[in-house]
């Protein structure tokens, strides 16, 4: 799925290459969780999850995006 600039073969688009980016992000944070300070790694682990998801739709703050639509993207 990498495209041709990263070095990959590309021929994978956007959507179809989303749920393994998805994926990579939140296996990501789970292993990340043990690092984070214990009073802090739910609301740490969801602020990253938010904030770096490769769904641009989704991506921010979710109160944020009720509020105002999805500015992003």
């Amino acid at each position: 799925m990498r495209p041709f600039v990263w070095g990959g073969k590309g021929g994978c688009d956007y959507e179809t290459a989303l749920p393994s980016l998805v994926q990579a992000l939140t296996d990501f944070v789970w292993r990340a969780r043990p690092h984070f300070p214990t009073w802090a790694v739910d609301e740490l682990s969801q602020i990253i999850l938010s904030a770096c998801n490769p769904d641009y739709r989704l991506r921010g703050d979710p109160a944020a995006r009720r509020r105002t639509g999805s500015p992003i993207g």
